[in-house]
C-alpha cells in the first residue's frame, strides 16, 4: 500500500495526494488511491540477468530500507 501511495505522489504530486488524503480521513473512507489513480498501469516486462534469475525474495518491508535513508544510501557492513 505504501508503494502505491508513493507512486501516486510521484504521478499526481504531493499537494493533490495530500488533499485527497485529508478528504478521505474526514469522510472516513478507504480506496483513496482508486480516486486519484484512474487505473493501474501494466508493469513493463523485465529481463533479468541469468545470475539473478534464481534468486527468490520471499518478503520485504519498508523498515528493511531505513538504513539506506539514514546513511544517504552509503554502503554498510
Amino acid at each position: 500500500m505504501l508503494a502505491r501511495l508513493v507512486s501516486a505522489i510521484g504521478e499526481h504530486g504531493e499537494q493533490k495526494v495530500a488533499r485527497a488524503l485529508e478528504a478521505a480521513l474526514i469522510e472516513q473512507r478507504i480506496g483513496l488511491l482508486d480516486v486519484i489513480t484512474p487505473e493501474p498501469k501494466a508493469s513493463p516486462a523485465i529481463t533479468l540477468p541469468s545470475a539473478l534469475a534464481g534468486i527468490e525474495i520471499e518478503a520485504g518491508k519498508a523498515a528493511d530500507y531505513d538504513h539506506l535513508l539514514l546513511t544517504d544510501g552509503d554502503a554498510h557492513e
